[in-house]
C-alpha cells in the first residue's frame, strides 16, 4: 500500500493543480473539485505515518519485546498520528495546494506554516522519543533524568516554533494584522502568540518542578485542543468556499440579467439596432470572494470558532476530571462546566441570530428572485422568530 501511494504522489499532485485551474472559472467551479483535492492531499499525507502505525502495531505484538522497545512502539503510535495530521497540513500549504487555491491562503503565511510544521517534524518528535522510552522502563529514574529532560527539550522547541508560527510580524497572521487592525484577531495579537507559545513553557516549567506525568497528560490536552484548532481551519476551508460558489454564481446571474435589461433598453431606444454586450467569464472571474456577503463570513468565523470551543471542553473533559473540579464551590445542582458549556451554546445561538440575514441571502432567497424588501422583511421575521 505504502509503494503504490508513493508511486501515485505525482499523479495525485497533478490532481491537485489541476482541480485549482478548474475552480480559477465560474462554468467549472464545483465543491466536488475541493473535496476531490483535500482527499488527494490526505493520500499524500499518509505514507510515512502508515509505515510508523505498522512499526507500532509490529511490536506490539511481540511478547519478547522489552521495556524500552515498548517505548519506542508507543512512540511509533502516537507519532503516526500526529504525522498524519503535521504531513496533510504541510500539504495543504504547499503551493499550488488546497490551502492556497482553494481555502485562499497567503503564499507568505502557507511558507511560515510549512517552516514551523518542518521543525516540529525533525526536532520536537525526536526530543518526545526520549521521553517515552523512559516513561515504560522499570526503574523510575530514568523518566526522572533522561525522560524529563526530553520532555523539557521538546515543550522549548514547541515554543519557539509557535512564537515563529504566531508572531503577529512575521507569522502567519501578520498580512492580516497589518491590512484589518480592527479586527478582533488582530487586537488580541499578543493574546494568541502567548497562549500556544506560552503553554508549553509553562508544561516544561511543571517538568521541571517534579510534575511529570501531570505535565505529560496537561501536553496531552493541548495536543487534542490544536488538532480541534486544525479541523475549524479545514472545516472554516470548505464552508467558505461552498458559500463562495454560491456567491459567484449569483453575482453571475445579477450581472447577466442586468446587461440584459440594459440591452434590451437599448435595442427598445435604438429600435433593435442595439449593440450587443458581451460578457467574458475573465472579467466575471474577478468576483471571487468578495462575492461573499461579510456578513457570512462573520458567521461562519464564530460558528466555526465557538464550535471548536465546544470541542476542546468536551476533549478536556474526558482527559481530565473537569466534572468534579467544578463541582467545587457551585451549587444548587449544577457545575461551573455545565455553565461554561451554556454560555459556548448560548453564543452560537447568539451569533446565528444577528448574522442570519446574510445566511438566509445566500443560501437561498438572492437566488430565489425575491424582491429585496421582501427578502429583508422575512429574514427580520426569522431574526424575531429564532430570538
Amino acid at each position: 500500500v505504502v509503494g503504490v501511494l508513493v508511486g501515485l504522489r505525482f499523479k495525485l499532485r497533478a490532481s491537485i493543480q489541476k482541480s485549482g485551474r478548474r475552480i480559477r472559472r465560474i462554468s467549472t467551479d464545483r465543491m466536488i473539485h475541493t473535496v476531490r483535492a483535500l482527499f488527494d492531499t490526505l493520500l499524500l499525507a499518509l505514507p510515512v505515518p502508515l509505515v510508523f502505525a505498522f512499526l507500532a502495531w509490529a511490536i506490539a505484538n511481540q511478547a519478547w519485546a522489552g521495556a524500552w522497545i515498548r517505548g519506542l512502539g508507543s512512540w511509533f503510535g502516537w507519532s503516526s498520528f500526529t504525522l498524519m495530521w503535521i504531513f496533510s497540513l504541510c500539504e495543504l500549504a504547499r503551493p499550488g495546494g488546497v490551502g492556497q487555491e482553494h481555502f485562499g491562503w497567503e503564499e507568505d503565511s502557507s511558507g511560515v506554516l510549512r517552516r514551523s510544521l518542518r521543525v516540529i517534524t525533525l526536532v520536537y518528535l525526536p526530543f518526545l522519543l526520549i521521553a517515552g522510552l523512559s516513561v515504560h522502563d522499570s526503574n523510575p529514574s530514568y523518566f526522572d533524568s533522561a525522560g524529563r529532560l526530553g520532555f523539557i527539550a521538546a515543550q522549548l522547541v514547541l515554543a519557539v516554533a509557535f512564537w515563529k508560527l504566531f508572531h503577529p510580524n512575521s507569522g502567519v497572521f501578520s498580512k492580516l494584522i497589518r491590512e484589518q487592525p480592527d479586527r478582533l484577531l488582530a487586537k488580541g495579537r499578543y493574546l494568541w502568540l502567548a497562549l500556544p507559545a506560552g503553554v508549553p513553557v509553562v508544561l516544561a516549567v511543571m517538568a521541571g518542578m517534579g510534575y511529570n506525568l501531570t505535565a505529560i497528560i496537561l501536553s496531552e490536552v493541548f495536543h487534542s485542543c490544536l488538532r480541534w484548532v486544525a479541523v475549524a481551519v479545514v472545516a472554516y476551508g470548505l464552508l467558505l468556499r461552498w458559500f463562495t460558489i454560491k456567491g459567484r454564481r449569483l453575482a453571475l446571474q445579477e450581472r447577466l440579467a442586468a446587461r440584459e435589461a440594459h440591452r434590451a433598453e437599448q435595442e427598445v431606444e435604438d429600435a433593435g439596432h442595439g449593440e450587443q454586450v458581451v460578457v467574458s467569464e475573465e472579467e466575471l472571474a474577478e468576483m471571487d470572494l468578495e462575492a461573499v456577503a461579510t456578513q457570512t463570513r462573520r458567521l461562519l468565523r464564530s460558528l466555526v470558532g465557538i464550535g471548536a470551543l465546544v470541542a476542546m471542553v468536551y476533549s478536556a473533559s474526558a482527559m481530565l476530571p473537569l466534572e468534579k473540579v467544578s463541582e467545587v464551590g457551585a451549587g444548587g445542582g449544577f457545575t461551573w462546566l455545565g455553565v461554561l458549556r451554556a454560555i459556548l451554546i448560548g453564543a452560537v445561538g447568539l451569533t446565528v441570530v444577528r448574522n442570519l440575514p446574510g445566511l438566509l441571502d445566500l443560501a437561498g432567497m438572492r437566488e430565489s428572485g425575491v424582491a429585496p424588501g421582501i427578502r429583508y422583511a422575512v429574514a427580520t421575521l426569522c431574526q424575531y422568530a429564532v430570538g
